[in-house]
């Protein structure tokens, strides 16, 4: 993806810290949150509020693997830095004695307090960002054409999201596999599955899918899965 291909694009240098691990995001602005749909309920319970005055101001939590934990801080309140680090390393899941501490670039402070219990940096990635002030329009190939939402077929949805991350290439050929939980996905209590996009070939497979999580009360959306099948890459 480049300038030319998107308009405005932020590249964002991130960080992984291993042994015990740090994964470092550098994002423009604070207020960018890390969202998303694939939480095993299992260890909701392992969430954590950091309470000051009334107010809830830090919060640590895990995503997809539940061995990746999270800090949302806000900023002028980095004396909590230490505690929230120190609850993370003691109490968030380890598998295998494994474990990675995922923060922005703009968190010095839960950096500082992480390489002081002897976290590590072992891996860099960039993330980007889109903006979509400047618009997209990119017509699709000839032979191709979006699937309209009462079209849906969740069963190609599940073929396609598992040659998309390349299952059949590391694993095995499609063969309804995880198909419970491609139904919880699409049922789950906040699922929009009416706003994810699908693209189908002249034959009707499905090429590429973007599902698409939309709370309007926070005004949250949350693009995920997004594959595109490998005879189309």
């Amino acid at each position: 993806m480049t300038d030319d291909d998107c308009g405005s694009v932020f590249n964002q240098p991130v960080y992984l810290i291993q042994g015990q691990h740090i994964l470092i995001i550098h994002f423009r602005s604070h207020k960018l949150a890390v969202g998303g749909a694939f939480r095993l309920a299992l260890f909701l319970q392992l969430f954590h509020l950091f309470y000051h005055v009334g107010m809830i101001l830090p919060f640590c939590f895990y995503e997809n693997p539940v061995t990746d934990i999270y800090f949302g801080l806000k900023p002028g309140y980095e004396e909590l830095a230490p505690e929230m680090v120190a609850y993370a390393d003691e109490q968030m899941p380890i598998k295998a004695g494994e474990q990675q501490l995922i923060l922005f670039g703009g968190q010095t402070a839960l950096i500082s307090a992480a390489e002081k219990l002897g976290y590590r940096q072992v891996y860099e990635r960039f993330d980007m960002q889109l903006d979509f002030e400047e618009g997209l329009d990119y017509p699709l190939p000839e032979g191709f054409h979006f699937v309209k939402p009462e079209e849906y077929d969740m069963d190609k949805i599940g073929k396609c999201c598992w040659k998309g991350f390349d299952h059949e290439e590391t694993e095995e050929p499609w063969n309804h596999q995880h198909e419970q939980a491609n139904y919880l996905i699409q049922t789950a209590p906040h699922s929009t599955a009416e706003l994810g996009v699908i693209i189908a070939d002249g034959q009707g497979e499905y090429a590429c899918y973007a599902g698409m999580w939309w709370t309007p009360q926070n005004k949250l959306a949350y693009m995920e899965p997004l594959c595109t099948i490998p005879k189309y890459f």
